[in-house]
Order: C-alpha cells, then sequence, then structure tokens
C-alpha cells in the first residue's frame, strides 16, 4: 500500500463517501428522497460506513508512522483526535445554536434543551439519550468512542495473526446483532464496529502484502457495485445489518489488493475532496438550507452560483481557519519530541 500521503484510492474512497451523503442531502432538501423511498436514505448510509473503514484504515496506518507503543500511543493519539475531531464540531454547534439553523431541511425546528446542547458540544449525544443539533453530527460520537479503542486494536494487530483478528470480527457481528435486535442503551456503537474493523483488517493485510494483484480499475469497480448493492438492498427492504457489514469487509480486503490510480485528474479531484471533507461534510446542511430555504425566493439564476460557491468556500474556510491549525496544536502538544507531519485527516 502506498504511504498514506500518496494514496489516490484512499482518497478516492473518501471523496465516494462524503459525494454520497452529499447526494442524499440534495435529494432530501428538495423532496425527492422522500417520494422515491429509501434509496437515497441508504446511499447516505452507506456513505457514512465508507466513512468508518476509511478512518480506521487511515488512523491504523498514522499510529504507525508515529513509531510509538504503551502509554505514549495512547495519548499522543487521544490528543490529536481531540485537535482533529472537536474543534470544527463545537464551532458547527455554536452557529447552529446561535442561529437557529434547523436539524436538517428537511425535518421542522425542535427546541433544543441545554442538555442537547451540551451532549452535542462534548459528542455524546447516543449516550445522553439526545438528538443531533444538526444532522451530520450523529456519526460523531461513533467516531469519538470508536477512537477509544483503536489504540488497543493497533497493538493487537501488530502482533496477532488472521484467526484471531476473525475472530474478533465475527463476535463483533455477534454483539452488534444483539444490539440491533434488543437495542441495548449505550451501546449503539455495537452496530458499528464491525465496519471499523473492516479497515482495521485492511492495514493488517497491507502489513503483510508487498504487492498488489489488481488493477485500480477493480477499486473503482467494487466502490460502485457495493455502493449500488447496499443502496439496492436498502432502497427494497430498508436496513439490513449483515449486508452492510459484508460490504464494509469487502471494501477493506479489496482496496489493499488493487494498485494504486495513475489518473491525474481524477487523484487532484480526490485528493482535494479528501482534505477539506470534514468540512464539507459539515457544512453541506447549512448551506443547502441558506441557499434553498432561507434565501428560497432568489431566481435560480442566482441561487445555483450561490450554492456552488458556498459548497466550496465553507470547507476550504474550515479547513484553513479552524482544522489545519487546531491540527498542528494538537501534533505540537502531544509529543514534543516527535517531528511534527501534517497527516491526511481522516473523519
Amino acid at each position: 500500500m502506498a504511504r498514506l500521503s500518496e494514496s489516490p484510492n484512499l482518497d478516492l474512497l473518501r471523496s465516494f463517501a462524503v459525494l454520497s451523503v452529499f447526494v442524499d442531502h440534495i435529494a432530501s432538501t428538495f423532496g425527492i428522497a422522500q417520494r422515491t423511498g429509501l434509496w437515497f436514505w441508504a446511499l447516505g448510509h452507506w456513505g457514512v460506513l465508507l466513512f468508518f473503514v476509511h478512518t480506521s484504515f487511515v488512523l491504523m496506518m498514522s499510529m504507525e508512522r508515529l513509531r510509538l507503543d504503551g502509554l505514549k500511543l495512547h495519548t499522543t493519539f487521544y490528543i490529536r483526535r481531540l485537535f482533529r475531531i472537536y474543534p470544527l464540531s463545537i464551532v458547527a454547534v455554536v452557529v447552529v445554536v446561535m442561529t437557529g439553523i434547523p436539524v436538517a431541511n428537511w425535518e421542522a425546528n425542535t427546541h433544543l434543551s441545554h442538555l442537547t446542547i451540551f451532549s452535542n458540544l462534548i459528542l455524546c449525544q447516543n449516550l445522553f439519550h439526545r438528538s443531533s443539533v444538526l444532522a451530520p453530527l450523529w456519526v460523531l460520537p461513533f467516531l469519538v468512542q470508536m477512537d477509544l479503542l483503536l489504540p488497543a486494536l493497533f497493538i493487537f494487530v501488530r502482533r496477532t495473526s488472521i484467526g484471531p483478528l476473525v475472530g474478533v470480527w465475527l463476535i463483533s457481528v455477534g454483539i452488534g446483532r444483539v444490539q440491533q435486535l434488543h437495542g441495548i442503551d449505550g451501546l449503539e456503537i455495537a452496530e458499528y464496529i464491525p465496519c471499523f474493523l473492516a479497515g482495521v483488517i485492511a492495514y493488517y493485510i497491507s502489513l503483510r502484502r508487498k504487492g498488489r494483484s489488481l488493477p485500480f480499475g477493480a477499486w473503482a469497480l467494487t466502490l460502485c457495485v457495493m455502493g449500488a448493492v447496499y443502496s439496492g438492498w436498502g432502497g427494497r427492504a430498508g436496513y439490513r445489518p449483515y449486508q452492510e457489514w459484508i460490504c464494509c469487509l469487502v471494501i477493506g480486503l479489496v482496496v489493499v489488493q488493487c494498485a494504486e490510480s495513475t489518473h491525474q485528474f481524477l487523484n487532484r479531484l480526490t485528493h482535494h475532496i479528501a482534505k477539506y471533507s470534514y468540512g464539507f461534510y459539515l457544512g453541506q446542511v447549512p448551506v443547502l438550507w441558506l441557499v434553498f430555504v432561507k434565501l428560497n425566493d432568489l431566481r435560480p439564476s442566482l441561487q445555483w452560483p450561490l450554492f456552488i460557491f458556498l459548497i466550496i468556500a465553507v470547507p476550504v474556510a474550515s479547513y484553513h481557519l479552524i482544522e489545519h491549525p487546531l491540527m498542528r496544536i494538537g501534533a505540537r502538544m502531544s509529543s514534543s519530541e516527535i517531528k511534527m507531519r501534517v497527516l491526511r485527516p481522516a473523519l
């Protein structure tokens, strides 16, 4: 596998994820998703699952580059993740509360209690049984909670064989299914652990494979086919947990088998989408709301140029004014003796 900062295939995975969510949000804003059933919802949910696979894989590779172990690995990792996830999410919550942006354009405004706002600020909505103040924020508590396990998983993967790792994945599937059937409060993360573990398995394979037996086209085809398969299942039958876990596992298994993309235009495009994807993800609903709800009286000839400008400008500004400066601070704070690098963003 190429180095983290040189992996067009991982950029494509992240771009595919955030664009899938984007299509869902646009369709929901214009009422298309509501008229056509669950297909768009399934596509958006699939994008989130791809985030989980991508994030765990990328963070495993990030920890490898730190060359740390034990307590130092845990503290360095947690500090960097704290400064990676929270600054922009806190800004998003504050902006929503102060401006009255709805949870989503396709949902009515709801009263935000102090506990709801607090739980969103610390990204523990699921533990407090509170709704997200902005629709995309529902994903972040699961990322934060999975982050608590990733350093231990990294150490485990570096020292284990494939058998125990597959066993862990199967156990996580069983626990996830129990959670699906019985809905244990506070354990919602169990539904998504198999998706995160797909990225961990991909990292394990990347450690032990020197070559790639499949062409890049197989990777692009897999992303499209798995997206269509999962969305098609979701559109026909609703939520099917076994299918989402299997599809994520296929993504994890294939990404490490395929040669990196050599298509320069595609690589540049996906590199920039991946770089600004966190702000793009959190900024979609506010931008859609502002342009197509708040400014609904504008002519389409003005609305669409404004939308295109803002959907690009907001993520770029978010990255350069908030994300990147805080990532640098987190890197400095976490370990002064480690040469600070600018790492590929991972949500």
